[in-house]
C-alpha cells in the first residue's frame, strides 16, 4: 500500500518543512492542508516532484459546509460562502491531483436536522459541479459521534449513505477515517459490500483514557489494523494517509523529522511494510543500545524510554506479568518505577555486565546487571535484568524484560 503523512500531524511546521522531512522518513504521498500551502501552486508542485511525493488528500481551508466548532478553523458563517470556498480549493488541488478532496458536514448549529441535511445536500451537489469540471474527487467524511458539535452532524456510514444518495453525485465517495469509524456496529459488513467508494482514507487510532487527541496506529485501543486489513480483503488499494491531531504537549511538540520518522514506523509496522533488521548483529551495538537506555532512564525521559519499547509490552516484576496494551500503559509503567528510584536517593545507573544471546540476525535477549548509585556514588541497588530485543529496520526496540528476583 501507499502512505502518506498528512500535515495536520505537523502543524507546526511549513509546507516545504513537511515535504522534506516525509520525503526523508520514506513516506510515498503527502496529504495536504490548504492552509500551509504558499501562494505559487507551480512552484509547490515543482517541489513535491522533487522530492517524489504524490498528493493523498487534500483539506480545503474551509473543509465543511456547515461552520465547524473547531478553534482555528471556523471560517465564514454563511453556508453559501462555505460552499463558494469549497469550489474555489477543489479548483485549486486540480494542479496537485490528489487522491480526494476532503469535506464535511459541520454541526448543526442553530439549525433543525433537516434544515441542515437540505443545506448540506444542495452545498454538496455544488461542490460536486466543481469537482467534476476540475476531475478531482471529493471525500465526504462521517465523523465520530463524540465530535457531533464539533466537527459534523453525518455520524455514521448509514447517515452518510443516506445523505450521498439524495445528491446523487458520482463525483463524491466516502473519506473512511479509520479514528471516526472504528467503532460504528456496520462497518466491516460496509467495507465488504462498498470498498470501491472509499476515495481517501485517514488513519489514526482512539487513544485509551478521557484524552481526545489522536495517536499513532498501534499506540491506542481501536482497530485500525483490523479496518485497513478488510479494506484490503474487499480490493481497496489507496493511500493510506497518517493524520494526528493532537495538542502542543504530544506528538505536537515533536521537531517535523521525529515526528515523520515516529508516524512512518508506526504505518509500516501496520501495512507489513517494515524491512528486514539491517543493524549488524555484534555486541557492541546492543550495548550501545543499553546505555541509551541507562541514559534516557536516569534523565527521567519517559517519552524517549516509551520510544524505545514495543507496544503491546510485557514487564515482569517479582514473579509478576504485566501486559501493557498501549503507548499510554508503557509511559505510565515507566513513569510509576521511575520515581520509586527517585524516592530512593538514586542518580546514575550503569551497565556494569552486558550478556548478549542472538536470536537468528534479527533477535536477542541481554541480561543486564545493573548498580544503582546515589549522588556519592554509593551503591544502592545490584540486580539483574533480562530484556528481549527485536531489531526493527535500523534499530532495536524492546519486546519485554523480566526482573530477576
Amino acid at each position: 500500500m501507499i502512505i502518506s503523512l498528512s500535515e495536520i500531524s505537523t502543524v507546526g511546521a511549513t509546507f516545504a518543512e513537511d515535504v522534506e522531512a516525509y520525503a526523508a522518513a520514506g513516506f510515498d504521498a503527502i496529504g495536504i492542508w490548504e492552509f500551509k500551502l504558499p501562494d505559487d501552486d507551480a512552484a509547490n508542485v515543482a517541489l513535491l516532484r522533487e522530492h517524489g511525493l504524490r498528493v493523498a488528500v487534500c483539506v480545503p481551508e474551509v473543509p465543511s459546509v456547515l461552520p465547524l466548532a473547531i478553534p482555528g478553523l471556523e471560517g465564514p458563517d454563511d453556508p453559501a460562502e462555505r460552499i463558494e470556498a469549497l469550489q474555489l480549493s477543489v479548483a485549486r488541488f486540480m494542479a496537485y491531483q490528489p487522491e480526494c478532496v476532503a469535506c464535511l458536514a459541520g454541526p448543526l448549529g442553530e439549525y433543525s436536522e433537516d434544515e441542515g441535511t437540505e443545506i448540506l445536500v444542495q452545498g454538496l451537489r455544488g461542490i460536486a459541479t466543481a469537482a467534476r469540471l476540475a476531475g478531482v474527487p471529493i471525500g465526504f467524511e462521517p465523523v465520530h459521534a463524540a465530535q457531533r458539535e464539533q466537527a459534523g452532524f453525518v455520524n455514521s456510514l448509514a447517515h452518510a449513505d443516506a445523505v450521498l444518495a439524495r445528491v446523487g453525485a458520482p463525483e463524491i465517495g466516502i473519506l473512511f477515517d479509520t479514528y471516526h469509524l472504528w467503532d460504528d456496529p456496520n462497518v466491516l459488513a460496509w467495507i465488504a459490500a462498498n470498498a470501491d467508494r472509499v476515495v481517501g482514507l485517514h488513519v489514526s487510532d482512539w487513544p485509551s483514557g478521557d484524552r481526545t487527541d489522536r495517536v499513532l496506529p498501534g499506540e491506542g485501543i481501536s482497530r485500525t489494523r483490523e479496518l485497513v486489513d478488510a479494506l484490503a480483503a474487499a480490493g481497496w488499494d489507496g493511500v493510506l494517509d497518517v493524520e494526528i491531531f493532537s495538542t502542543p504537549e504530544l506528538f505536537w511538540s515533536l521537531p517535523v523529522a521525529e515526528a515523520a520518522r515516529q508516524a512512518y514506523a508506526a504505518i509500516a509496522a501496520l501495512t507489513s511494510r517494515a524491512q528486514p533488521a539491517t543493524i549488524e548483529f555484534v555486541e557492541p551495538s546492543v550495548e550501545a543500545f543499553v546505555h541509551e537506555y541507562a541514559r534516557r532512564y536516569m534523565d527521567y525521559d519517559v517519552a524517549g524510554i516509551a520510544r524505545l519499547c514495543s507496544v503491546p509490552f510485557l514487564a515482569v516484576r517479582g514473579g509478576v506479568a504485566i501486559h501493557l496494551a498501549d503507548a499510554d500503559a508503557v509511559r505510565d509503567h515507566f513513569a510509576s518505577v521511575m520515581d520509586a528510584y527517585r524516592a530512593t536517593g538514586a542518580t546514575d545507573a550503569k551497565p556494569v555486565a552486558v550478556d548478549v544471546r542472538p536470536q537468528g540476525r534479527s533477535a536477542c535477549t541481554v541480561t543486564v546487571r545493573w548498580n544503582v548509585l546515589d549522588t556519592d556514588g554509593g551503591l544502592l541497588k545490584d540486580f539483574e535484568t533480562t530484556y528481549h530485543l527485536l531489531a526493527d529496520a535500523d534499530r532495536w526496540s524492546i519486546l519485554s524484560y523480566t526482573n530477576h528476583d
